[in-house]
């Protein structure tokens, strides 16, 4: 059963998804309404909703101003390539490992799609994309845009190797978009 704790910080975390609220402005949050909200550090409230949804973080080291992340060609520095601040902070673990002075934390995708699946009101929304239905001359959705209609076309290669089926054409098939911060996506700028 859940406490008020649990439910408050639920809450908390669920605004900070929706906004976009960075962890700075997450801690002034806590802070500021410390007297009618119980609500846990982050560190804890994610691993409050890995616990409910089943979905376990993987934790990467990065960089104090975000240059990098201690994967891949980086995964070996003690230092960043960029603003050469150091990796580990002089503070140790309670099974006395090096701590990094920043962590990015990661919710492995499949695992969440296979959540996503496990819920019938959730299989209803994610069938959205296969129900959709276009209005002639009009766009008003992302399957009405010139480039999922190409890809609708085109059959799927993986590996340079052509199969047998054509982007989307599965009603289980999902589409993905994606954003990332302060990276250009578009050629042209506003």
């Amino acid at each position: 059963e859940l406490t008020d704790e649990d439910l408050d910080t639920i809450q908390a975390f669920r605004l900070r998804l929706v906004t976009g609220m960075s962890d700075h402005v997450f801690h002034m949050l806590r802070y500021a309404f410390k007297n009618k909200l119980q609500v846990v550090s982050l560190y804890r409230t994610i691993h409050l909703a890995a616990a409910l949804s089943g979905v376990e973080p993987v934790w990467y080291d990065c960089c104090k101003g975000s240059c990098v992340a201690y994967t891949g060609k980086y995964k070996e520095l003690e230092t960043c390539p960029k603003c050469k601040e150091a990796r580990y902070s002089d503070r140790r673990t309670a099974s006395g490992d090096r701590r990094a002075c920043r962590q990015f934390c990661y919710l492995p995708l499949i695992p969440r799609l296979q959540r996503l699946f496990a819920n019938k009101k959730c299989i209803e929304e994610l069938s959205y994309r296969h129900k959709y239905e276009e209005e002639q001359d009009v766009i008003s959705d992302v399957f009405d845009c010139g480039q999922y209609k190409e890809l609708q076309k085109r059959r799927v290669v993986v590996d340079g190797k052509k199969l047998d089926h054509k982007h989307f054409s599965d009603k289980r098939d999902i589409a993905f978009g994606t954003s990332f911060d302060s990276y250009l996506l578009y050629k042209r700028r506003r």
